[in-house]
Formats: structure tokens, C-alpha cells, sequence
């Protein structure tokens, strides 16, 4: 008697919405190819233009450490998936537009104090990312302003940043707001093919001279964690399962979304690594030569970080208007 009056509770806790309203994804729902959209341009960030300073520290074995993660990634991705699916199947079909739904897979496992710790993470991890996010974009915008002699400094151009995204953060779930994940992915996509031109440019004037320093283990956990960086948008794959048409086919656009991130990756870092060599800086953009086609680069992720700002938000948003009552989106 206590374990179904324990299993009708966790059941009412996971459909009901504030207000006592029950509401679903229903038409509305995204589809499989705009949720690895939106997979790849929340991942495929800020990250990738550390990747070949990590691969020069570690040499080659950086692109097994880069396979492993991905594979990780794979894995550690269809377990979120399947837990959302158990989810489902245990408290009902109303879970999909649960306003928290990695929190709720710790409140449904163990109870409400791991989904505690789970959203205190979550929040600490996501708030973290969008500050660097906006840092980026505005470090990004101030310099390109600069090339056209408008001095702004990066704090001021922090706050018109927030000022002008603020209405798309108030968006209720992705679904809300798919096109930005689509902007997020092809910027980043494009940005990646113009920087390989751009590279490929360079080959005649920095292959020759490029070195490449020995494996060191004391620079492995350095460029271990920068590598593992670029993989981990995990916290925010559940509230992206949340309003997918079928949920339960979550680990295909995983798989589907980590191949093309990591094809990108393997791609941008070995081809840095062997052209640029030693000289790589810890941005890449750093090392790449002047020009219209590094100038586009530079917009394309300005306008990738101003979107990816908006998704990586987003969990910590829909968890805030949980606990202050505020009505979901229809």
C-alpha cells in the first residue's frame, strides 16, 4: 500500500503543472532533425577553437581521447534519454513538458533531496556557461566594432546584449524557440568549412615551419578537460527529449548529432594541429591569418554564442518559473 500511494504521489508530483493544469507537447513537438539541430549547436560552441592548442599539448593521442569522449557522450546521452522513457512509462505521458526533467529523473530515482542537489548543479553548471557565452559575444562584437572605429568596451556591450535577448529568454521550452537552435548550428557549421579554407590558405607559409612538440603527460589533464568542455551539454538534453514529437527515438538524434560534432571537431583540431603546429594559440582564431574570411568566421560564432546564450539558459529559466508559480507556455 505505502510503495502505490508512493508511486501515485511521484505520478501526480510529474503531471501536474502549477495551477493543477495538465498540458503536453502534443502537434507542437519537435521533430528528430531539430533536436540534433539543436544538440549540435549547443555543443558544437565556444569550445571547438580550444581543440587544436589541446591536441599540440597531448599529440595524437588527443584524437583517441576526442573518439572516447564522443563514444561517451553516445552512451551517457541514451542512458538520459531511456531514464525520460522509464519516466513516462512509470508516471504517464503527462512528464512531457516537465518544467525540470533532469531534476525530476534524481526525485523519481531517490527521492526529493537528490533532485535538490541535481538542480543545484544543473543551475550552477548552465548560469556558468551562458556567462561565458555572453563574455565571448561581447568580447567578440567590441572587437569587430573596433575594426570599423567604434570603441565600445565589452562591459557596456554586456549589458545591451542581455537587454536585447532578454525577451527571447522568455520563450517557454525549445519548441518555443527552434529557429535559434537552426542559427546556432549552421553559423557554427559554416564558420567550421571557412576556417578550414582559411587554413588550407595558410598551408604554403606555416606547414614548413610548424613543430610539433612530444607528448607530455602533465599537459594531458589540462587538455583532457578542455576536450571533455567541448562535449558537455549533457544538463540540457532532457529539457530538449521533453518536447520531441517521440521521445522515445532520443538516442538516434544523440547518435546522429555526436557523429557530425565530432566529424567537425576531428577535422578542425588535426588540421590546426598539423598546420599551425607549435604555434597554435589557445584560441584558434589567434593563429589564423587576417582576413574577410576570418572576419566572417568571427560574426558567424558572435552569432552562434548569442544563441547558444538563449539555450543554455533555458533549464535554468524553466526551473526558476517552476518555483514561482509562473504558468507554461501553451
Amino acid at each position: 500500500m505505502a510503495l502505490e500511494n508512493g508511486a501515485a504521489s511521484e505520478k501526480t508530483l510529474l503531471s501536474q503543472p502549477p495551477g493543477g493544469e495538465r498540458h503536453g507537447v502534443g502537434a507542437k513537438g519537435l521533430s528528430l532533425f531539430t533536436v540534433v539541430w539543436f544538440i549540435v549547436g549547443a555543443t558544437a560552441g565556444s569550445g571547438l577553437m580550444g581543440l587544436p592548442h589541446a591536441l599540440l599539448q597531448i599529440g595524437w593521442v588527443g584524437v583517441a581521447v576526442m573518439i572516447a569522449l564522443a563514444v561517451g557522450g553516445m552512451y551517457t546521452g541514451h542512458i538520459l534519454g531511456r531514464c525520460q522513457v522509464l519516466i513516462r512509462e512509470r508516471c504517464g505521458e503527462q512528464t512531457e513538458l516537465l518544467r525540470y526533467p533532469y531534476p525530476a529523473i534524481g526525485h523519481v530515482s531517490y527521492g526529493p533531496k537528490l533532485r535538490i542537489l541535481i538542480s543545484v548543479f544543473l543551475d550552477v553548471t548552465m548560469l556558468g556557461e551562458s556567462v561565458v557565452f555572453l563574455l565571448l559575444a561581447a568580447e567578440n562584437t567590441s572587437a569587430f566594432l573596433h575594426d570599423f572605429h567604434v570603441h565600445v568596451s565589452a562591459c557596456c556591450l554586456m549589458v545591451v546584449i542581455v537587454v536585447v535577448l532578454c525577451p527571447v529568454c522568455w520563450c517557454g521550452t525549445p519548441k518555443d524557440f527552434w529557429p535559434l537552435a537552426i542559427c546556432a548550428s549552421s553559423t557554427m557549421l559554416i564558420a567550421s568549412v571557412l576556417l578550414v579554407a582559411t587554413m588550407l590558405e595558410d598551408v604554403p607559409k606555416r606547414l614548413a615551419s610548424s613543430y610539433h612538440v612530444p607528448f607530455k603527460w602533465d599537459k594531458f589533464l589540462m587538455s583532457f578537460g578542455t576536450i571533455f568542455y567541448a562535449y558537455g551539454t549533457h544538463p540540457s538534453f532532457p529539457t530538449f527529449q521533453t518536447d520531441m514529437k517521440q521521445p522515445q527515438k532520443f538516442t538516434t538524434v544523440v547518435l546522429v548529432s555526436f557523429t557530425v560534432i565530432s566529424v567537425v571537431y576531428l577535422l578542425i583540431s588535426i588540421e590546426g594541429y598539423l598546420v599551425y603546429g607549435s604555434t597554435i594559440q589557445d584560441n584558434l582564431l589567434l593563429s589564423v591569418a587576417p582576413g574577410p574570411l576570418l572576419s566572417t568566421v568571427q560574426v558567424l560564432i558572435t552569432l552562434h554564442l548569442f544563441c547558444t546564450f538563449v539555450m543554455a539558459l533555458n533549464p535554468v529559466s524553466q526551473e526558476a518559473e517552476e518555483l514561482l508559480n509562473i504558468p507554461p507556455s501553451k
